[in-house]
């Protein structure tokens, strides 16, 4: 079976009318992919700054492409030499770059943060009702069970690092 339907399955079905094995395998799936992520925190921190680097790199190719045409400019108009023309192109594009992103989060910075909280305390009331629901359509003994896998998994995350 597709690892990608697996996770799938385990967020989106209907958990109210689920039997305890399908609880229980979508707990272990929860966990499992918890345990992957904590053991491989090194190689997805390492990988996410090699996609950074990358981006980095590309951006820098593009300055160079679109510093080339300037550089050629200013040498022939005034005289200069490349690492003179480089530096005035350098200077004036931190300049623009600067002015502008100032302007810029001026006006964006308290709109996006209003938002945020708006949508994370959105999403928060939501999922708290969702599992307030969740846990007052549960049978006792599901509720149990529920307790004892999910205390089983914590353990089993515990005790993977002793």
């Amino acid at each position: 079976m597709n690892i990608l339907k697996i996770i799938k399955y385990a967020w989106t079905h209907d958990k109210i009318s689920e039997s305890n094995q399908q609880m229980r395998i979508r707990i272990c799936i929860k966990f499992l992919i918890l345990s992957i992520i904590i053991l491989m925190f090194d190689w997805l921190l390492d990988f996410l700054l090699g996609v950074i680097h990358s981006i980095f790199e590309l951006i820098h190719l593009l300055i160079k492409v679109i510093e080339h045409p300037f550089t050629i400019i200013f040498k022939q108009t005034i005289q200069l030499d490349h690492r003179q023309s480089e530096i005035i192109i350098v200077n004036l594009v931190i300049i623009v770059i600067f002015l502008y992103s100032f302007y810029y989060l001026y006006q964006f910075i308290p709109k996006l943060c209003c938002r945020i909280k708006r949508k994370i305390l959105t999403l928060y009331f939501k999922c708290i009702k969702r599992e307030l629901v969740y846990w007052k359509s549960l049978t006792l003994r599901k509720k149990t069970n529920l307790i004892m896998y999910y205390f089983a998994g914590f353990s089993s995350i515990l005790f993977l690092f002793i």
